[in-house]
């Protein structure tokens, strides 16, 4: 079952901002950008005069930090706009970034997942991808925005591998493993007033 993320990214400029939505492990963006060949000009988690970020939940970086540490897959994305134009701008991903290889790219074109039947053209919801996106500490997510552009992002995401929810399923299979003892054998030894074994059953543990 998906979980969500709301937070709002406004251009307070006349120029168009190259945001990183999500830094992987990169925590300067000249860092990024020469790792990845890229020319973003801040993160998200920066806010500032330029481009301010707001969420009515949990803070950004709190939502950034944890994504980081406990992945996931990415089941879909909602975009609400004040300029429709800004659907002409993919969102670049960029995949297994780590210093032992290179990295892949995608793009998430949300232009296309605007259907023409729709009443709200400063809509869209993302929900078909080429490949299933991963918000994770190998991803990074970009995006070109609009000079004074307004986007509010709602991001639907599946289980977090979390260090705490791979123990709680390790300890559930054993908990499962534990309950069916149906094949479990317990070995009873018989044993003289010599203390010599005389005798061994096994026999079903009910």
């Amino acid at each position: 079952m998906s979980k969500t993320y709301s937070f709002k990214v406004k251009n307070n400029t006349t120029d168009k901002k190259r945001l990183v939505l999500f830094p992987g492990l990169f925590t300067k963006k000249e860092s990024l950008n020469t790792a990845l060949g890229e020319n973003s000009d801040l993160f998200v988690t920066e806010n500032s005069a330029d481009v301010t970020v707001s969420s009515n939940q949990k803070d950004i970086n709190l939502f950034v930090e944890f994504m980081k540490h406990g992945p996931a897959f990415v089941d879909g994305v909602d975009m609400h706009v004040n300029n429709p134009e800004q659907f002409g701008n993919p969102i670049v991903v960029y995949t297994d970034v780590n210093p032992f290889g290179g990295s892949a790219d995608m793009r998430i074109d949300p232009g296309t997942a605007q259907s023409s039947e729709q009443a709200n053209d400063k809509l869209v919801k993302i929900r078909e991808f080429n490949e299933l996106p991963v918000l994770s500490n190998e991803s990074v997510w970009v995006l070109d925005l609009l000079p004074e552009v307004t986007i509010t992002f709602t991001f639907h995401v599946g289980d977090s591998y979390t260090l705490k929810g791979i123990m709680e399923s390790i300890m559930f299979e054993e908990d499962q493993a534990d309950n069916d003892v149906s094949d479990v054998l317990v070995q009873n030894n018989y044993i003289d007033t010599e203390g010599e074994i005389v005798e061994t059953q096994e026999y079903p543990y009910l």
